[in-house]
């Protein structure tokens, strides 16, 4: 299975462009994977409550 990894953004109507070093090269059925990035709002409100968590368990250790 070949496998490729761009960034893109989807269109309100579902579509999902291909670069165009691709179009001609992949035609057909394929499997599509989707990751959303995350906010970097949301990445720091995790870091921020994992080190929260951190220091708890530090203080629990001690």
């Amino acid at each position: 299975m070949d496998a490729i990894e761009f960034n893109t953004t989807i269109e309100p109507n579902g579509i999902i462009q291909l670069p165009d070093e691709y179009k001609n090269i992949y035609k057909g059925q394929v499997k599509v994977i989707v990751l959303k990035e995350e906010d970097s709002s949301t990445k720091e409100k995790v870091e921020l409550q994992y080190a929260k968590l951190k220091a708890t368990i530090k203080e629990i250790q001690d």
